[in-house]
């Protein structure tokens, strides 16, 4: 088996068992991550549970590209099933932590039951252990990883050691938490930080010292080389390493594009003082790269990770604060807690609107308010259920912008027309994270014209990606075939083009009907706000785009 390790960590917290197990034989029709957890969690949970039951598992699965070498094979994908949407849903742990889960020789880890006391799952290549970790509970996540380094005598295995943790607001199951790795969140990891809580799981800790086999070594690192010379001659690859998600930032503000106030008035002059090639003079520090990419795309400052830009904009000009030092100060409290930035800041505007709690640019009692939300103070006790609870809360339900009952981040679909529709119609609730179709449609925004099928090309291929181990960002500036040809030279099979995009629209259809045995039906739409009330004399013309989008789809019975 090459690419593969073959090998799969089931984790049973109820009875403190540890399992090896085969990879399943269905591996190579979902490759691995975001596919093949998809497929095995599917089959594992009933759809019907309370994702804060202990019959609820999460699934840990990298891609067969992950930890390779192969660009931007960085990819664990984190499959459960959410208490904020009650659908299924997957994040992607970047950084180091997929590439150090292939080396201890493991695929996937399977966690179910739940554990009585806190604990941390340690993995050192075979050396498996489930340890006590009542002492790491109540601890923030940047202290809980220095209290774990701390405790480990050799201080290069220390460092080498990668980790995942949930904060405080994981710990008491909040419906917004997040995990949080590396001092990174977990891209669409809202809700996984609660269910990671209600189980007793702290932490995870893994370090591994094995090799990967690949088919064709002289194959592989030829395509890899060839992909590298390609982003050489690629300007936007160049400009997102330079800017990150930041290459964004203007272009939405010229188009009015950006959420403010929370979605309630028209992008301000002010929001122009925001600007990337400010920001790379004055704040950020140094570019970060994930294991083995060439983008190096994450922007650091002097105390940690910078937002990318749906945390930045939500933390920021969706709460009328447009001063950067403000919302990075609330972003680390974010990171420090667990919480998820986006639904944490579109709660804030919500309650803004409301005039609850909090009023529009009010920067001393923002930042108060979520650590008070983070510390568990008794206003967590409305706030971290998220937006959708804290308007019904107060008999406003309009005030709430989400889809699945997940608020839509901060780019606003009656000016983008494309990621109106991919809100829509994402399995995860409102995220354009599984279509990102952002880049691509500056060029017409305002258009519907192919929009449905630009949608759902972006939904497959991402999929694909992420099943492979591949961050979706390497999709702005490399073609699929590069990464089909990664895949065939270390695996020593013969994907095609055709077979891996009908994988994706695979993915797709197995998470949609898991959502829909759920009980979750005909809730592909928007609010009505983005539907009636313009913003820039425009709305949102997702019904003319959902129609074609399902007979794309062949979902012509869902209209």
């Amino acid at each position: 088996m090459y690419g593969w390790q073959g090998k799969v960590l089931r984790v049973d917290l109820s009875k403190g068992l540890i399992k090896r197990e085969n990879i399943p034989e269905t591996y190579q029709s979902y490759l691995g991550g975001r596919g093949l957890a998809t497929k095995i969690f599917s089959e594992e949970v009933d759809p019907s549970i309370n994702p804060l039951s202990e019959e609820n598992k999460i699934v840990l699965a990298t891609g067969p590209l992950t930890g390779t070498g192969a660009s931007s094979g960085c990819i664990c994908s984190i499959v459960t099933k959410s208490p904020l949407t009650n659908t299924i849903t997957c994040g992607q742990a970047k950084m180091y932590f997929g590439a150090e889960i292939k080396a201890a020789g493991y695929d996937l880890i399977i966690i179910e039951g739940k554990s009585n006391s806190p604990v941390m799952l340690s993995i050192q290549d075979e050396n498996i252990e489930l340890l006590p970790a009542d002492y790491l509970w109540g601890e923030t996540t940047l202290n809980t990883e220095n209290a774990i380094r701390l405790a480990i005598s050799d201080p290069w295995k220390a460092r080498e050691t990668r980790i995942l943790s949930i904060g405080p607001a994981g710990e008491r199951a909040e419906p917004i938490s997040t995990i949080i790795t590396d001092g990174l969140p977990v891209k669409n990891g809202v809700g996984i930080g609660a269910i990671f809580g209600i189980k007793g799981l702290k932490a995870i800790a893994i370090r591994g010292t094995r090799d990967i086999d690949l088919a064709y070594g002289k194959g592989f690192i030829e395509a890899v080389s060839s992909s590298i010379d390609t982003l050489k001659e690629s300007e936007t690859s160049k400009e997102f390493s330079d800017f990150g998600t930041y290459l964004l930032l203007e272009p939405l503000v010229k188009i009015g594009a950006l959420g403010y106030e929370n979605f309630s008035r028209a992008t301000p002059e002010t929001v122009f003082s925001l600007s990337a090639k400010v920001f790379k003079k004055e704040i950020w520090k140094r570019n970060r790269g994930c294991f083995s990419c060439p983008i190096a795309c994450l922007k650091q400052t002097k105390l940690g990770f910078f937002p990318e830009i749906d945390e930045f904009i939500s933390l920021g000009p969706l709460c009328d604060i447009i001063n950067p030092q403000v919302t990075l100060d609330a972003y680390r409290i974010c990171i420090e807690y667990g919480l998820d930035a986006v639904e944490i800041g579109a709660t804030m505007a919500c309650a803004m609107q409301l005039q609850e709690y909090l009023t529009f640019g009010k920067t001393q009692a923002f930042l108060e308010t979520i650590k008070a939300s983070g510390r568990g103070e008794e206003i967590a006790g409305i706030l971290n259920k998220g937006a959708l609870y804290l308007a019904r809360h107060f008999k406003s339900e309009d005030i709430f912008l989400g889809v699945k009952g997940r608020s839509i981040p901060p780019f606003d679909p009656r000016i983008i027309q494309g990621i109106g529709l991919q809100y829509a119609t994402s399995n995860f609730g409102a995220t354009h994270l599984t279509g990102f179709t952002l880049i691509e449609e500056l060029k017409d925004p305002s258009s519907i014209k192919g929009k449905a099928k630009l949608v759902r090309d972006y939904q497959d291929r991402t999929a694909i990606l992420e099943s492979m181990g591949i961050c979706p960002y390497a999709q702005f500036f490399l073609p699929l075939t590069i990464f089909i040809e990664m895949l065939n030279q270390a695996t020593g099979l013969d994907f095609k083009e055709e077979k891996i995009l009908k994988m994706g629209e695979d993915i797709y259809h197995i998470e949609r009907l898991f959502n829909t045995n759920a009980g979750i039906k005909n809730e592909d739409g928007l609010p009505p706000k983005m539907l009636r009330q313009p913003v820039n004399g425009m709305i949102s013309k997702l019904d003319k785009m959902l129609k074609e989008y399902y007979e794309l789809r062949g979902l012509g019975g869902e209209e």
